[in-house]
């Protein structure tokens, strides 16, 4: 998996092309000011945002299936 901004969802798809992982899932952030020119820490707190939120989705219960 990979967590990228917009701005580099083109190298992270061909990176992931070359390497023969082209269905490998992707965390797209969105551009913000934050993400693209803010200072680190700023950039952090919304990449851990985005993880947590990613980790519920993968971690949440699903339905059981009738």
């Amino acid at each position: 998996m990979v967590l990228v901004t917009e701005r580099f969802v083109n190298l992270a798809t061909v990176t992931f092309k070359g390497k023969g992982a082209s269905s490998s899932p992707m965390v797209v952030l969105p551009p913000t000011e934050v993400t693209e020119f803010g200072d680190t820490e700023s950039s952090r707190g919304v990449i851990r945002n985005a993880i947590d939120d990613v980790v519920a989705k993968v971690a949440a219960p699903r339905p059981l299936e009738a």
